[in-house]
Order: C-alpha cells, then structure tokens, then sequence
C-alpha cells in the first residue's frame, strides 16, 4: 500500500488515507498544519526530507525556530541539512545505511520542538510535504 504513494506525502496525498494505525498523527495535512510531534509510515526511505514553513506565532509571541529531529526504530537519525527556499525550507535528514539495507517499512517520528514545555507542545507550522525516495 505505501509503495503506491511513490515516496511523498503532501495536501493531495494524505498519510491518513493509507488507513495505517497512527499514520499521519500530529499533521493535519489537509490543512498543511503540523504539531510538535508526527508519526508517518514511510517504505524504503532513502532519506527523510520536509517541505516546512517556519513556526506559526503564537498570540503576540514572536514564535521561535523550530528544531528538527527525527527517529527511525528507536534511533535518532543524523542532524539534517536545512536549506531555504524562498518562504519554505527543505530539511533533509540522511538515513543509515543500516535503515536503508532493510528495505522496508519503517515508522519515523518527527520533532520540532526542543523540549516539552508548553510553548513547544503549542507550537504549529505549516508542513507542505515529506519525501522520503
């Protein structure tokens, strides 16, 4: 079933429309809104790579920048390369080649925030699209 999302998730193409348990939680991705914290299945993921806007303000709170980070398998994944593109930013994530030789399905769950406090857990962006092949 994920082979026929062809590695990319976005408005058109929903992770909750793969009827997998928890896929997509935390992006709202109709809307393009993302929480804190995702949950995405991905098969075969060479990569890991977001279409994201920086942080929404919260009130009249100059919102902070996100930090992202990303875990496969319980393990957290190299520190990603961000790149800006006009509004957007493209943060890619490397996955190990250990990941990668599995040839699989994987969970990957993503963080944007750099604690728990409450203005992290608040804290919402727009997500265009992940990537993963």
């Amino acid at each position: 079933m994920l082979s026929s999302y062809d590695g990319n998730y976005s408005k058109t193409q929903l992770p909750q429309d793969t009827r997998i348990a928890y896929n997509g939680h935390g992006w709202r991705a109709h809307l393009g809104i993302a929480e804190h914290i995702l949950i995405l299945a991905v098969d075969k993921p060479e990569y890991i790579e977001l279409e994201v806007s920086p942080r929404h303000a919260v009130g009249d709170t100059a919102p902070r920048e996100d930090r992202y980070r990303a875990m496969i398998n319980a393990r957290f994944l190299p520190d990603p390369t961000v790149t800006r593109d006009g509004d957007r930013l493209r943060v890619r994530f490397p996955v190990t080649p250990e990941i990668r030789k599995r040839a699989g399905d994987e969970l990957v769950f993503l963080w944007f925030g750099r604690d728990y406090s409450p203005t992290e857990r608040d804290s919402t962006r727009t997500l265009h699209s992940v990537r993963w092949r």
